[in-house]
């Protein structure tokens, strides 16, 4: 339990955020370095369109909730990355698998 009037409680937990954004910024960095992590990406904001604007039902607010995340993710990551993932997804012989 953090104690907000111990500054040394507050400066811990400000450190552990830090730790835990590079963590996640470097993880997605690493995700999307390689076509098949892309594609994962790619897929998951394909759910919902994250551009599209309209009347929509709470499910459809929740996936598109889950496709934002995602494209936030790439966006943090190299905007770049949005040129390159629909090649990533053609239907192709190639040679990243595993």
């Amino acid at each position: 339990m953090i104690n907000a009037s111990k500054p040394e409680s507050v400066a811990s937990m400000e450190l552990n955020d830090a730790r835990l954004a590079k963590r996640a910024m470097d993880d997605a960095r690493w995700v999307l370095s390689d076509p098949r992590g892309r594609r994962v990406i790619w897929n998951l904001m394909m759910i919902a369109d994250p551009l599209r604007r309209g009347r929509q039902d709470l499910f459809e607010a929740g996936q598109r909730d889950v496709t934002l995340s995602a494209l936030r993710m790439v966006l943090a990551v190299d905007p770049r990355l949005l040129k390159v993932m629909p090649a990533d997804n053609e239907l192709e012989d190639s040679d990243d698998s595993p």
